[in-house]
C-alpha cells in the first residue's frame, strides 16, 4: 500500500503540471477567437479517454492481470511522446534563437527564460502565493474553482460508481453497461458540436466591447445552456434507472450529462484565459485545476461507498441539487463579469498604465505575433 501511494502522488506531482500546461499552451499558440475551438477538441479526448477506459481496464484486467493497467498507460503516454517528433516548433525563443542565431540570454520579451521566476522568492511567489491570494481573493476564480471542482467531482463520481451500480444493483449484463457509457462519446460530441458553433458565431455576430472585439462574456454562452442541462441529467438518471435494465433511458440521461459537464468545462475554462492577462491567466488556470483534480481525486474514495449505501435516488437528487444552487454562476458572470474584471488586479482589461496607451504585455503579444506570422510564412 506503501508504495501504491508514493507512485500515486509522483503520477499527481509530475503529470498534474501537463494539464495546465495544456490550457496555457493553447491560450498562447491562438487567438480569443480560436481558443474555445481548440479546448473543446482537447476537452474530447479526455472524455473519449473517460467513456472507453474503464472498457480497456476490464478486458487488461481479466486477460492480463493488475500490473497490466499501468502497463496500457505507459503505452498511451509513448505513442503521444513519438507523436511529438511531428509537432513542430511553437515556442517563441526557440524560433527566434534559429532564426537570428543567437543565445535564448539574449532574447528580449516575455518569453525570455526566467523572466517570470528569475529567483526562489519569485518562483515561490509566482507558483504559491498568488494562486492562494487569487483563490481567496478574486471572485471568478472562487466561483469558476467551486463549479469545477463540483463537475468533476460528478463525472469522477460516475466513472466509479456507474458500472458498480449498473450491474450490480440493477443487473445490467455487460454488454448494456458498455452501452449506457458509451452515450459519453455521444455526450462529447454533442458538446464539442455546440461549442465550436458557438464559438464561430459568438465571435463574428455575438456582443462586442468597447473597442469593437468580441466580449470575452461571449465564452460563458454554453455553460449557461450546460448547467441547466447538468442539474436536469442528475435528476432524470436518478429516477428513471430501474432493475428492468432500461438502458436507453440511462444512455440518454448520460448522453446530456456528459454534455453538460464538459460544456461548462469548456467555458470557463476559455473564459478565464481570455478574462486575464497572460500572466495572471496561467496562475487562475492552475487553481482551477488543482480544484477540480484534487476533487476528482478525492472522490474515489467515497464513491463506491456512496453507491452502495447510498439510495440511487438520493446520490443523484443530492448532486441534482448542488448544481442546482451553482446554476446562478455562469449568468453572474456573463451580466456582471466585465465589472468584476475591471476591479481586479490580475485581468486582461484593467486599464493601462503606460504614457503611449499601451502596456508592456500588448507590446510583447504584438511581438510574438509577428514571430509566429513569419514563421507561417516560411
Amino acid at each position: 500500500m506503501g508504495q501504491l501511494l508514493l507512485l500515486r502522488f509522483l503520477i499527481g506531482l509530475l503529470g498534474g503540471p501537463c494539464i495546465v500546461m495544456a490550457e496555457g499552451t493553447l491560450s498562447q499558440l491562438w487567438p480569443p477567437e480560436r481558443r474555445m475551438t481548440y479546448y473543446a477538441v482537447l476537452a474530447f479526448a479526455q472524455y473519449i479517454g473517460a467513456a472507453t477506459g474503464w472498457l480497456v481496464g476490464v478486458v487488461v484486467l481479466q486477460v492480463f492481470g493488475l500490473p497490466y493497467l499501468s502497463f496500457t498507460s505507459l503505452l498511451y503516454a509513448s505513442l503521444t511522446l513519438a507523436a511529438l517528433v511531428f509537432v513542430p516548433e511553437t515556442c517563441a525563443r526557440k524560433i527566434l534563437k534559429k532564426q537570428n542565431d543567437i543565445e535564448e540570454d539574449d532574447i528580449e520579451g516575455w518569453w525570455r527564460p526566467s523572466v517570470l521566476y528569475a529567483t526562489t522568492r519569485e518562483l515561490i511567489w509566482g507558483g504559491v502565493v498568488q494562486p492562494l491570494q487569487m483563490l481567496v481573493r478574486d471572485p471568478i476564480v472562487i466561483m469558476c474553482s467551486i463549479y469545477l471542482a463540483l463537475n468533476y467531482a460528478i463525472v469522477f463520481q460516475f466513472f466509479i460508481s456507474g458500472p458498480l451500480l449498473l450491474r450490480n444493483k440493477y443487473g445490467f449484463t455487460f454488454v448494456q453497461t458498455s452501452l449506457a457509457f458509451f452515450g459519453m462519446l455521444v455526450g462529447a460530441l454533442v458538446s464539442l458540436t455546440s461549442n465550436i458553433i458557438v464559438d464561430f458565431v459568438s465571435t463574428r455576430k455575438g456582443p462586442r466591447d468597447a473597442v469593437g472585439k468580441p466580449r470575452v462574456e461571449n465564452k460563458l454562452l454554453t455553460s449557461l445552456v450546460g448547467g441547466l442541462i447538468l442539474s436536469s441529467a442528475l435528476f432524470a438518471v436518478g429516477f428513471t434507472v430501474n432493475a428492468r435494465g432500461n438502458v436507453k433511458l440511462v444512455f440518454t440521461g448520460i448522453v446530456i450529462l456528459t454534455w453538460g459537464t464538459m460544456d461548462i468545462l469548456v467555458s470557463l475554462v476559455t473564459y478565464v484565459s481570455d478574462a486575464y492577462s497572460r500572466q495572471h491567466a496561467m496562475t487562475a488556470l492552475t487553481v482551477m485545476a488543482f480544484a477540480r483534480y484534487f476533487s476528482a481525486g478525492i472522490m474515489p474514495v467515497f464513491a463506491v461507498n456512496l453507491a452502495e449505501n447510498v439510495p440511487t435516488k438520493t446520490l443523484f437528487a443530492a448532486f441534482g441539487g448542488l448544481t442546482t444552487i451553482m446554476l446562478p454562476v455562469p449568468f453572474v458572470l456573463f451580466y456582471f463579469g466585465e465589472r468584476l474584471r475591471m476591479r481586479s488586479g490580475y485581468s486582461s482589461s484593467e486599464p493601462s498604465k503606460e504614457p503611449n496607451g499601451k502596456t508592456e504585455e500588448a507590446e510583447e503579444d504584438l511581438e510574438e505575433d509577428k514571430v509566429m506570422d513569419k514563421e507561417e510564412e516560411k
